[in-house]
């Protein structure tokens, strides 16, 4: 509500973000139990419904599907163009599992280095944005599917190729690319893309609990990360979120079909 803003609180996700969420066609392969997800005010499922959310109540601008699932399938890029700030509100920092097998999906799921694909529609559109989730059906709304690169920042003074080589030389920590940030435009550009996420065994913890492990000898459950780095050497402000999905072993949660 934007007559509760207040000066002590940040707005990290975006209004368009939240309405490229409701906009987009919802994920109908997802598992809901008994939920039933109703259509919303355009007609059909939006990604703002889930099983945890089937009422599609809205809270601050976040997308309750990206948020409930990771990897997630479509770019989390918060405007449909190239933006002067951060295009993404959330970089992949570290991934915590029971299952240590799931690393190679998490990587190769990740943003951070990995492209997604959007269904883009035409200049003259009202939205520029798709309701579409796969390429044949964003042919079917007239849209064109491209694929857009998640990116820390974008380092204008290197704007040739052997500049940008500077830097990707230099900098051990992340991926640095001369490279267009979507596959419909030439466009290249000194890219900064960060690390992969870290993906690890969780510390061991009795069933549904939160807190000390045997793993970290009494000691809060934890991981060591790295703050992103910024070669440009601009402040930036970052807000951190922390996710926890329990997945129940009563079936197959990937070869059963919901």
């Amino acid at each position: 509500n934007y007559n509760n803003v207040q000066t002590n609180r940040g707005l990290h996700e975006t209004v368009w973000w939240y309405d490229m969420c409701r906009f987009r066609e919802a994920n109908r392969g997802l598992y809901i139990a008994d939920q039933d997800l109703g259509k919303g005010s355009l007609g059909y499922v939006g990604s703002e419904r889930t099983r945890q959310n089937n009422g599609g109540t809205r809270r601050g601008y976040e997308c309750p599907e990206e948020r409930d699932h990771y990897p997630y399938w479509q770019p989390t890029h918060q405007g449909p163009y190239i933006d002067s700030y951060q295009t993404t509100p959330w970089i992949d920092v570290a991934y915590l599992t029971g299952n240590s097998t799931d690393c190679d999906r998490v990587k190769e799921g990740s943003e951070n280095q990995n492209g997604k694909w959007r269904c883009v529609l035409n200049e003259s559109s009202a939205r520029k944005y798709g309701r579409s989730i796969n390429e044949e059906d964003c042919k079917q709304e007239d849209g064109t599917w491209v694929q857009f690169h998640s990116y820390l920042e974008v380092i204008s003074s290197a704007n040739t190729e052997a500049k940008c080589n500077k830097y990707k030389n230099t900098d051990k920590r992340n991926k640095i690319s001369w490279m267009s940030i979507r596959s419909d435009k030439d466009q290249k550009m000194c890219v900064v893309q960060a690390p992969l996420p870290k993906c690890e065994q969780a510390p061991w913890s009795r069933v549904n609990h939160l807190g000390n492990s045997i793993d970290t000898k009494g000691n809060a459950s934890r991981v060591d990360t790295e703050l992103p780095y910024f070669p440009s050497g601009t402040a930036k402000r970052c807000v951190m979120r922390l996710r926890y999905n329990i997945t129940t072993d009563e079936f197959d949660n990937y070869g059963t079909d919901h």
